[in-house]
């Protein structure tokens, strides 16, 4: 791993982390969206470098879709597509 996944990947952490914090904190949801928002925009920060780990925006993605699964919100992917597709899929529509 390069410094930049270890970087991104500590960033991740601690962003689910502090999502977990804030649906602890009677479901702040505004916090939960704040880090949803912040987790964005590292993985797209991320998504630019020249060299990056699918397994790292596959753990974006889990991180930027689980509040939204929690809240009762859902994001389907097709099932014919590739793990990796549906990874890049989603952190597009997140970044439009």
């Amino acid at each position: 791993m390069t410094a930049d996944d270890i970087e991104f990947d500590e960033a991740l952490e601690k962003t689910r982390s502090k999502i977990y914090e804030a649906f602890c904190d009677d479901i702040n949801t505004p916090g939960v969206i704040n880090e949803v928002d912040e987790a964005i925009r590292k993985t797209n920060i991320y998504f630019d470098l020249k060299s990056k780990k699918v397994t790292l925006l596959e753990k974006a993605y889990r991180i930027i879709s689980q509040p939204f699964e929690v809240m009762g919100l859902e994001y389907a992917t097709s099932k014919s597509s590739s793990s990796a597709e549906a990874v890049l899929t989603a952190i597009t529509k997140f970044r439009d």
